[in-house]
């Protein structure tokens, strides 16, 4: 007879089983055990946890409309996230989640504050060209006047 590991109740021998071999009840709630060479240790793990945002729709966006260098570290970033969560690095996974997160918003920001000083120049551009425009016009009356 052999005898379950957790209950000690006694089990049948069943054939090909060794003695060393710890048995289990059919119903048992409890993992099997296996023996393993001496120096490697098995740690259990719980499930996944889910998988960071990876930011790569946002990479995309930055790079095409905003500010493109930022962007493309961003992206670079945000296929580390996927590659480093595949692998079972999690905690470099969410590392990099964030840091292609803070690059697109940089990359974003930086875009949108190029484009307001570009649309200012090319207003305050337009606005003294038609007052150029105007003066020179109102100029050319006045001298129109002067011969008259």
């Amino acid at each position: 007879f052999l005898s379950c590991k957790h209950c000690q109740a006694d089990m049948e021998e069943s054939k090909g089983l060794k003695s060393d071999v710890p048995i289990y009840h059919a119903a048992s709630q409890f993992p099997p055990v296996y023996t393993l060479p001496p120096g490697i240790v098995v740690v259990p793990q719980g499930p996944a946890p889910p998988q960071p945002p990876d930011y790569l729709l946002l990479s995309v966006f930055t790079i095409l409309c905003c500010f493109w260098p930022l962007g493309l570290v961003g992206l670079l970033k945000s296929m580390e996230t996927r590659t480093h969560y595949q692998s079972g690095r999690f905690a470099q996974a969410e590392t990099s989640s964030r840091e292609a997160r803070f690059y697109n918003r940089i990359g974003i920001a930086i875009g949108i504050i190029a484009q307001i000083v570009i649309w200012v120049i090319v207003i305050i551009i337009v606005v003294a060209s038609v007052v150029a425009q105007v003066a020179a016009a109102t100029a050319n009356q006045e001298d129109d006047k002067q011969y008259d």
